[in-house]
């Protein structure tokens, strides 16, 4: 094992970190746009009854799930990318890592 293998997250992990902040990022747009009067006035007159006549309470719970969910994920990268990650590294720098990964083989038999 070399140390790209040993120390820090898999990058598919930062690529799907990114999709899903994007995802929750366009959440937060989509409630501002709708929150907009201006906005409100450009839509089609089909969607602005569904938009004004929603209840205050759903209004609310649409407010909570984007904001939380953006600032959740931006939080969990950053606390990933500045506190954990580098205690993995750290920790397995330290440690004793075996030069090979730990499997057992088809036959059942443990090996290094």
């Amino acid at each position: 094992m070399n140390d790209k293998t040993v120390g820090g997250i898999h990058w598919s992990f930062w690529i799907i970190s990114v999709v899903t902040l994007i995802f929750n990022v366009m959440g937060v747009i989509n409630y501002f746009v709708q929150m907009n009067p201006d906005m409100l006035a450009s839509f089609p007159e089909s969607y602005r009854p569904i938009i004004e006549g929603r209840p205050a309470w759903a209004t609310a719970a649409f407010a909570i799930a984007v904001f939380g969910g953006s600032l959740g994920c931006l939080l969990y990268n950053l606390i990933l990318q500045t506190i954990i990650n580098p205690a993995i590294s750290r920790y397995q720098k330290t440690a004793k890592v075996p030069p090979k990964a730990y499997f057992f083989n088809f036959r059942g038999r443990e090996e290094w």
